[in-house]
């Protein structure tokens, strides 16, 4: 993971929850450069964990644009470019006003939000298919409230030209590992950029 930040070098960040509630540690630096990435990554400890390295195509490299997102208690990661403008003149008051930074991504959250706040799956669903109308790049993201963990991928039929094929790839890792009740099992969703 940490690897991967030579080329996304606008940012990382971790959500995960305890007891029940969400905890986001976010820095908008590469996480090789950061001294807190490897303290972060190794003590976090959840049955739920998002983690995010940010390669900027839109917003800026500041605290507010750096992924994870939260809201109440959600999390999202995404990777991939949306009309942003088309979709913040469709958010209500509530999650307009939720809107902590610039980036797409952000927006992109508080839309599928909106659909869920809406009508629950169909509600997300049809906020997908409403982005998917839309010019984009990829609508990858990875969702959770704690409890339950929403992964998506989508991408346009061809990358830009400097991406390789694989670039927005969605992957899922299974892991047992040792806990103090016995041995669990974990499922990772993850995006590799390669």
């Amino acid at each position: 993971f940490r690897g991967f930040s030579s080329e996304h070098v606008h940012g990382w960040g971790i959500g995960s929850y305890e007891n029940g509630k969400p905890n986001l540690i976010k820095e908008p630096v590469a996480a090789k450069d950061s001294d807190e990435f490897a303290n972060v990554a190794k003590s976090t400890m959840s049955s739920m964990v998002i983690a995010h390295i940010r390669k900027m195509t839109r917003g800026r490299q500041v605290l507010e644009d750096t992924h994870p997102f939260q809201f109440g208690d959600w999390i999202f990661g995404h990777n991939g470019t949306i009309d942003a403008d088309h979709f913040l003149d469709k958010l209500n008051t509530v999650h307009r006003n939720a809107v902590k930074g610039s980036s797409d991504s952000e927006v992109y959250f508080h839309y599928l939000l909106q659909g869920y706040d809406a009508g629950g799956e169909s509600g997300l669903l049809k906020a997908i298919d409403d982005v998917r109308s839309r010019e984009f790049s990829a609508l990858n993201f990875v969702m959770s409230n704690g409890e339950m963990l929403w992964a998506y991928w989508d991408q346009t039929a061809t990358p830009a030209k400097s991406l390789t094929p694989f670039y927005y790839q969605l992957y899922l890792t299974e892991r047992e590992y040792a806990h103090a009740g016995g041995r669990q099992h974990r499922k990772i969703v993850h995006s590799v950029c390669r």
